[in-house]
C-alpha cells in the first residue's frame, strides 16, 4: 500500500464518507447540511466535489456524526504505519563523528577562513 495520507486526503476521505452516507439512505442532503449548520446549497457542491469544507466545518461535521480521524483510515494503514516506523528504527543513522567545519575554533575551513 505505502500510502502517506495528508490532511487534503483526510478533507477527501470525509467527503467520501458523507456521499456513502447519503446515498445509502442513512442521511439526507438538507439533512446532513441541517446537523453540521452548512447552507444546503453549500454542503450540495461539497458532495459533488466543487467545493471543500473548511477545517473548522469539517471538525463540526466529525463531531455531530460522531466520528474522529482514525475512522476514515482504511484497515490495513494503521498496520502499515507501525511497519514503516519499526524499519525506519531500524535503519543505520548517519552520526558525525568529531568537529563540523574543520579542526579550527570557530568552524573555520581548510583554508583558515571562518565559514560564513
Amino acid at each position: 500500500m505505502d500510502t502517506y495520507i495528508n490532511f487534503c486526503g483526510f478533507q477527501e476521505r470525509l467527503t467520501a464518507h458523507l456521499r456513502k452516507l447519503v446515498r445509502s439512505g442513512e442521511v439526507t442532503e438538507r439533512g446532513l447540511a441541517r446537523l453540521t449548520q452548512v447552507s444546503q446549497p453549500h454542503m450540495h457542491h461539497v458532495l459533488k466535489g466543487k467545493r471543500v469544507l473548511s477545517a473548522e466545518t469539517a471538525d463540526k461535521v466529525l463531531r455531530q456524526l460522531r466520528l474522529d480521524l482514525m475512522d476514515l483510515l482504511e484497515p490495513g494503514e494503521l498496520m502499515e504505519r507501525g511497519q514503516r516506523e519499526r524499519a525506519a528504527a531500524q535503519a543505520p543513522s548517519l552520526v558525525l563523528s568529531g568537529p563540523v567545519g574543520g579542526s579550527m575554533p570557530g568552524g573555520a575551513g581548510r583554508d583558515g577562513d571562518a565559514a560564513t
